[in-house]
């Protein structure tokens, strides 16, 4: 019989600014450089995570791969998400302003991606990594 695996608790959004924050940290460290291994880039991470004390319980803690598992997710829905901005406002519509170009961006998101139908949810993450260069 095998046995299978759990799927996790879902994130909760102060969980997503935490690992982010944690994520920004190490990576922007420029004392460790970029020279480390992605277990040791992780463990850092980790660490960071823990450090803001979000009030989880022992069956909700994440493990280390848990949360580089959780942000490949956030990134790669953070990147299509800025690829969508820099499309919309490439080209805005004459008399847009920001606020159609972040709608015209919605609209681009909900077509584009796949699969499709599927809003951004990530706002709380992308506001911390924006500015980031990865």
């Amino acid at each position: 019989m095998s046995t299978k695996s759990q799927r996790g608790v879902n994130w909760r959004p102060e969980e997503d600014e935490a690992l982010c924050k944690g994520w920004v940290s190490v990576s922007e460290d420029g004392a460790i450089g970029t020279n480390q291994a992605s277990d040791t880039f992780w463990q850092r991470v980790y660490q960071k995570f823990l450090e803001n004390d979000l009030g989880i319980s022992g069956s909700e803690r994440r493990t280390y791969q848990a949360i580089a598992s959780r942000f490949k997710t956030i990134n790669q829905q953070c990147s299509l998400w800025k690829a969508c901005l820099t499309k919309a406002n490439t080209n805005p519509r004459s008399g847009s302003n920001l606020h159609d170009v972040d709608v015209y961006a919605k609209t681009i998101f909900l077509n584009d991606n796949k699969p499709p139908n599927r809003p951004f949810k990530l706002y709380h993450a992308w506001e911390i990594l924006k500015d980031c260069p990865k």
